[in-house]
């Protein structure tokens, strides 16, 4: 068990952990409890951790789960457990009724600044969950998210490609729910490729112009 759970190390919620668990069972097979048990969970192999709001694991936690993921599972595997953490992850999040009333708060906005407002307000609710140092930043052609020390990659060195496809995919479904149209998320920047950040880019919508 990781004994680093404590209230002040701990930044995921019991929920959080448990949705990443769940996406890890469904694809893992025969290796789910030897990933469980390098990550130190070998306590969930038969139950989940309860669906609540309490901050019980650490970022080194999910760090060592997510490299354990990386380490024993083939590589198809691991990116559908990703991809499924992501989405579950985020159907979990826009049940919420508060991620919804997002929608209206950017409906009346252009639509180049949907984006980055839409992520931007989603940070402050999911951070109950997951309290990550994030961010959104702007330049003229994206809308940019910013994760330091990213726990999902913390423990993987030296991948030929980004690997943070659950942040990826959480983010282009809840967006498209917020904006109404398909949204694709870059991960252009990853830890486990030697940068010193995670960093993820969606490309800003333009004015259509008229041309005769």
């Amino acid at each position: 068990m990781d004994t680093s759970n404590t209230p002040a190390s701990a930044i995921y919620s019991n929920s959080f952990l448990s949705q990443i668990l769940k996406s890890l069972r469904m694809v893992a097979g025969p290796a789910y409890p030897r990933i469980l048990e390098a990550a130190g969970l070998l306590q969930y192999r038969s139950e989940l951790p309860p669906d609540n709001s309490e901050l019980t694991a650490s970022r080194d936690l999910v760090a060592r789960l997510f490299s354990a993921g990386y380490t024993y599972l083939a590589p198809p595997q691991a990116t559908l457990f990703f991809i499924n953490m992501g989405e579950h992850l985020a159907r979990q999040t826009w049940a919420n009724p508060e991620v919804q009333a997002l929608v209206g708060e950017v409906a009346g906005l252009p639509p180049a600044e949907q984006v980055g407002v839409a992520w931007s307000r989603l940070i402050e609710l999911v951070s109950r969950d997951a309290r990550v140092d994030r961010g959104v930043i702007t330049d003229q052609n994206n809308d940019y998210l910013v994760i330091e020390d990213c726990p999902y990659c913390r423990e993987i060195h030296d991948a030929g490609r980004p690997v943070c496809i659950a942040t990826a995919r959480f983010y282009e479904v809840l967006l498209k729910e917020l904006v109404g149209r398909p949204v694709i998320v870059r991960e252009v920047e990853c830890r486990a490729t030697g940068h010193d950040r995670c960093l993820f880019a969606v490309r800003r919508e333009r004015p259509i112009t008229n041309y005769r």
